[in-house]
């Protein structure tokens, strides 16, 4: 009984340490980084994709484990294309998109022990943006195929944070439900080779290929 006793005080004294690093009237500040790289080959065609992503952010816990907060996100990324055709020529394009946007988000927090906590958000966001396209010196394109666009959605993710010190955390999280709408525009002067274009996105799983580590100060 005596045993028992003693692990529900430490259990209570870890359960309150942990709890005032997410109580309520805390401050978050930090962001997240995010890279990842992917090669495929369809038939003829190499692709090799590089994607980077970043966010700084800031938050407010509005009660004990639940935060809200609004993020800057930034994503750039660079898609490079070889495609061999008939007479043993190859056909080189690359294609640099980036964006930029706002993202306000909602965070609950699931205390584990003293320096690990796991939490579960929700954010919505929206971008603007562009691709731009670059060929071989000795190719020529039919119409400018660069474009503008902007887009919104929502998404959802969990993740492990951690606190080797009281008011640092390092977080570690993966996407798993994302939905994305967006809207792109050619840049093309020409009425006969311009276009508008509408796109859906929907999501679902646990995306190993991105994940996200994070630096992320409590005050």
């Amino acid at each position: 009984m005596k045993n028992i006793l003693i692990f529900a005080v430490l259990l209570c004294i870890f359960s309150l340490q942990a709890k005032a690093q997410t109580e309520k009237g805390t401050i978050i500040l930090g962001g997240n980084v995010s890279f990842s790289t992917h090669k495929y080959k369809i038939g003829q065609n190499e692709q090799k994709m590089n994607y980077s992503y970043a966010s700084l952010r800031s938050g407010y816990f509005v009660n004990n484990n639940l935060a809200i907060g609004l993020g800057l996100i930034y994503n750039h990324t660079i898609s490079k294309s070889n495609a061999n055709v008939l007479d043993g020529n190859k056909i080189q394009s690359k294609q640099t998109r980036q964006s930029y946007g706002l993202a306000p988000f909602a965070r609950y927090y699931f205390n584990i022990s003293e320096k690990f906590k796991i939490f579960t958000e929700v954010a919505i966001n929206g971008n603007i943006g562009d691709s731009k396209y670059v060929f071989s010196e000795d190719q020529a394109y039919a119409y400018n195929p660069d474009y503008k666009f902007k887009g919104f959605g929502v998404a959802a993710k969990p993740g492990l944070a951690f606190f080797p010190v009281k008011k640092l955390a390092i977080e570690f999280s993966f996407p798993m439900l994302s939905y994305q709408k967006g809207f792109s525009k050619s840049e093309s002067d020409e009425a006969s080779t311009s276009f508008k274009e509408n796109g859906e996105e929907f999501k679902i799983g646990i995306d190993t290929f991105k994940p996200e580590i994070g630096v992320y100060f409590h005050f």
